[in-house]
């Protein structure tokens, strides 16, 4: 075993009538490696086919975790009545423009912040479509 690599397969997989030989391999890391592949026979060629169950220890989600702010109906009324409810009186007493600006800002930050709050929230990433392309399927039909 090398770099921590191993071959799954233990039986010959090219059968003739005069030999066996183990040409097809499945390497793979060996924390991985649970039980040898197992060879069959398809009648389908010279070559057996192989197959084999892997650990996968790393489960992938198709759920990916994104930070965002949810804008529901409820909550843009909410955010409307806030802002109706405000009197503004400190935008109002402030004298210079970019002061009253800030002022006002703040105070539409803070409502918005607090209705709209951002959270975690899981997005459906896009199923993996496998190694198994259009080509591949084309050539399969073929024979």
């Amino acid at each position: 075993m090398r770099y921590n690599l191993v071959n799954t397969v233990k039986s010959p997989t090219r059968l003739t009538t005069n030999t066996k030989s183990l040409l097809d391999v499945i390497i793979i890391e060996e924390k991985h490696y649970k039980n040898p592949a197992t060879v069959i026979e398809l009648g389908l060629s010279d070559h057996q086919v192989q197959m084999l169950p892997v650990l996968n220890k790393s489960r992938i989600s198709n759920k990916k975790r994104v930070l965002k702010r949810c804008f529901r109906e409820n909550n843009i009324e909410e955010f409307k009545n806030l802002l109706n409810k405000e009197t503004w009186q400190e935008v109002l007493t402030e004298k210079e423009v970019n002061a009253k600006f800030e002022v006002f800002m703040n105070l539409f930050r803070h409502f918005f912040d607090l209705v709209f709050p951002i959270e975690y929230t899981h997005e459906n990433r896009p199923a993996n479509k496998g190694w198994v392309t259009q080509g591949i399927k084309n050539s399969s039909k073929k024979k």
